[in-house]
């Protein structure tokens, strides 16, 4: 098997975008690619073909591939929650680590993961490997199971790349470099800057030094890209979002445990949608719909929303008429309450919901990972508008209102199920990635139009493919791809 690593010199320094490109640009080639990331941490994640739960990185970094999303591209994903994160090992949850308590928790069973996970993707060509945070963590070494202990099994070479934009660039790069032991220095072949704004020329100097101090080669300089639709590992990229000059405006809102936003990156990036990521009431109230999106601990966030007067503001809007969607653990929260037997998110045994659905959700222990397909289920007769998506979650809601989605496929087995529930302008499911389905999203922006009294307009549709290859033509440019053939030994 033929591997390469991009590590980074700290988190959020564009090893995600960067392994997101070179899997399309081998894919290009003509070779077979698989995205790994060993261990993830992450609230965006994904059911992948096989009916495992991946980080959103390596799901799209799949798709990037061309090639199916398989739990043993990301065998390790933890997902903070509430008193310390979920353990999600082999696509599967397994357990949680509990705040202050051993942190090795399963040390064993992950690394068996990684290694078995890499032995079933040997049949691809090249297999493109992230690492995580920065391998030069030397406080947790032991514990890196995601950097140089990867790279070591699947005998990876390894790019380094560095945020420029940030600055200090050229003295994280050295700073990492010292701090790795001779083995973990001799797998780092290349080093790279990322987000170079104005003429990268400037770099040629320092890079040159950094070359005769760490034998690493340079390989050039990513410009900054802006309006890449590709998956963040926290919403950094929302955060900054703001209401824009949208014809319309969807507000969602920004709750402690705010999770799947990947869910919004159809609407970000609409010419004519204006989007917001909020902790303002106000601001919701000024959208054209509010969103309440998948939540990692319902129970905590439906506390955030009654302290902030989120619930008055929703219960108001409902009654007015105006559009409120709730996704998965949004659905729940929207539910008149929400009860806990097992303690699965809290110690109570019951609490009160935002009440807009006159529903009730049960917490239970198994969780679901499905991918599932289907049809809106409409009022008026018409043709059926079809829907895909995936299901992750604990819990069940026991709806009264009119069902909003009828289930027809469920990991690729035909049922005959229904899904969530419409009351007046809210609508609540379970179904994550709504929004990526272009007649869903058409229809959507048709009826608010119609409701505004405005012309309507066109959706774009695969806005995740259009950025896949626009990073992928980027890094090809910017990026000395002879070097990187050569250091993963497919030259």
């Amino acid at each position: 098997m033929k591997a390469l690593m991009v590590q980074g010199t700290s988190s959020g320094a564009g090893k995600s975008l960067l392994c997101t490109a070179l899997c399309r640009i081998f894919s290009d080639m003509g070779y077979s690619a698989a995205p790994f990331k060993a261990m993830n941490m992450s609230l965006n994640s994904a059911v992948s073909a096989d009916g495992g739960e991946i980080a959103s990185a390596q799901y799209v970094q799949a798709h990037a591939a061309r090639t199916e999303p398989l739990s043993a591209m990301n065998p390790v994903l933890l997902k903070p929650d509430v008193g310390g994160p979920h353990i999600i090992i082999n696509g599967h949850y397994s357990g949680k680590i509990v705040a202050g308590g051993d942190f090795s928790w399963d040390m064993g069973n992950a690394r068996k993961a990684v290694s078995s996970s890499l032995r079933s993707l040997s049949h691809f060509d090249i297999v493109v490997m992230e690492g995580s945070g920065s391998p030069a963590e030397i406080n947790i070494r032991e514990r890196d199971i995601a950097n140089g202990y990867a790279a070591r099994l699947a005998g990876a070479k390894v790019i380094l790349v560095s945020d420029i934009d940030r600055g200090g660039a050229f003295a994280s790069v050295m700073g990492t470099w010292t701090l790795l032991d001779e083995t973990e220095r001799r797998r780092l072949s290349v080093f790279l800057f990322n987000r170079m704004r104005g003429d990268a020329s400037v770099l040629e100097k320092g890079a040159r030094v950094i070359e005769e101090r760490t034998g690493m080669k340079y390989g050039g300089s990513i410009p900054f890209v802006e309006g890449a639709a590709l998956p963040d590992e926290d919403s950094l990229s929302l955060r900054t979002a703001g209401m824009g000059k949208g014809r319309i405006r969807f507000a969602a809102v920004r709750t402690p445990f705010l999770s799947n936003y990947s869910d919004f990156y159809p609407l970000i990036y609409q010419r004519d949608v204006g989007f917001s990521l909020t902790d303002d009431p106000g601001e919701c109230e000024r959208a054209d719909v509010v969103i309440l999106g998948g939540s990692k601990n319902s129970v905590a966030d439906l506390r955030f929303l009654r302290e902030n007067g989120f619930d008055d503001m929703l219960q108001e809007r409902v009654r007015e008429g105006r559009r409120v969607i709730g996704i998965c653990g949004g659905y729940q929260m929207l539910s008149r309450r929400i009860i806990d037997r097992h303690h699965v998110e809290s110690d109570a045994d019951s609490v009160r919901g935002v009440g807009v659905f006159d529903s009730t959700t049960e917490m239970t222990a198994r969780k679901v990972t499905d991918s599932v397909s289907g049809y809106i289920l409409e009022e008026k007769e018409g043709r059926p508008v079809a829907v895909s998506g995936y299901e992750i979650h604990f819990g069940t809601t026991a709806a009264k209102g009119r069902r909003f989605i009828g289930i027809c496929r469920r990991n690729g087995m035909a049922v005959n199920e229904l899904d969530g529930e419409v009351t007046g302008a809210a609508v609540g499911t379970y179904v994550h990635g709504l929004f990526s389905n272009r007649r869903f999203l058409q229809k959507l922006v048709d009826e608010i139009c119609m409701e505004k009294g405005i012309d309507s307009f066109s959706v774009a549709g695969n806005i995740e493919e259009r950025a896949i290859k626009k990073v992928a033509a980027i890094v090809r440019r910017s990026v000395d791809m002879d070097l990187v053939m050569e250091m993963a030994g497919i030259a």
